[in-house]
């Protein structure tokens, strides 16, 4: 019985020996993240009266453009209430963005240069308010 305890000893040894390198090494390039499976926005844009800073949000309109990508602003955030508060466009894509907002009796509202960073497991929402001048 002694030499099976010796030749288990000695295929753990070598098993270990095999595997703890990968082990140690697959750690250590944190390749083992757990990262969820949510769908993140790359930009969220709120969109108040220049003014009163109160929500327009519901009845505006808008979209983001990064060179030959654009995407149509999403109804996102909703108040306790349920009125729309904001939205959400680029959903996990970095880039630079142009950001437009569109609302009835106010001037178009545009900034440039936006900026939408990857993260480790999503991309890093950049928050945008959007104040507009009534016409």
């Amino acid at each position: 019985m002694s030499d099976k305890m010796t030749n288990r000893n000695k295929f753990l040894v070598v098993f270990l020996a095999l595997v703890a390198p990968a082990l140690s090494e697959s750690c250590d390039n944190d390749s083992m993240r757990l990262c969820s499976t949510s769908i993140e926005p790359g930009i969220e844009v709120v969109v108040r009266d220049a003014s009163t800073h109160q929500s327009i949000a519901e009845g505006s309109t808008g979209y983001v453009r990064d060179g030959a990508y654009a995407d149509t602003l999403q109804p996102y955030g909703m108040s306790s209430s349920g009125v729309l508060g904001s939205f959400r466009a680029a959903d996990e894509r970095p880039g630079s963005y142009e950001v437009v907002v569109q609302h009835e009796g106010y001037r178009e509202w545009r900034k440039t240069d936006v900026p939408v960073y990857p993260g480790e497991c999503h991309v890093s929402t950049t928050h945008v308010v959007a104040l507009m001048d009534s016409l």
